[in-house]
């Protein structure tokens, strides 16, 4: 799944690093980044049991929204 999404991914957030979007942001939350350090706490692609876990992290952290593309 990760090889799928990488140059899709990789070139949108490029693309959106090259017109300044977030540039006023925090070093961690940069999207001018390596494929590896923009998905972590950004993507949750994994097999599916594997979702359903670190959904549930994310639940305990508070949040209650998540937007799902498949």
């Amino acid at each position: 799944a990760l090889e799928k999404i990488r140059h899709p991914v990789t070139a949108l957030y490029w693309e959106l690093a090259s017109i300044e979007v977030g540039g006023e942001l925090q070093t961690e939350d940069r999207i001018d980044l390596p494929f590896e350090e923009l998905i972590n706490d950004r993507f949750v692609i994994r097999m599916p049991d594997e979702c359903v876990e670190e959904l549930k992290r994310y639940k305990d952290l508070g949040v209650d929204h998540v937007v799902v593309r498949m």
